[in-house]
């Protein structure tokens, strides 16, 4: 395989030693669409529309809000269920 034409020095300059990591975590919650209630559902996007608002205050953009970015977390001790704005990757700094 040709590279053109790089010296082996160029092509150590071009290439980086990268490091893959990445660490498995526990599911926090489940699909918004698994809602149980009509309540449940409403619930979980007002809750996500805060976190969005509480976001935008600090100056963040989310950029990828969809329903598949939105989770209910798991009751809490009165048994109630939240919504939680996930998937901040295409995150920026507004």
């Amino acid at each position: 395989m040709s590279h053109g034409n790089r010296t082996k020095s160029q092509s150590e300059e071009f290439f980086t030693k990268r490091k893959l990591t990445f660490a498995k975590l526990s599911p926090v919650g489940r699909p918004l669409e698994s809602s149980l209630t009509v309540r449940e559902f409403v619930r979980g996007i007002r809750d996500a529309i805060v976190g969005h608002r509480n976001l935008h205050e600090i100056g963040i953009v989310h950029g990828d809000i969809s329903a598949g970015n939105i989770i209910l977390t798991r009751p809490d001790e009165k048994g109630i269920t939240k919504g939680t704005l996930i998937d901040l990757d295409m995150a920026s700094f507004r």
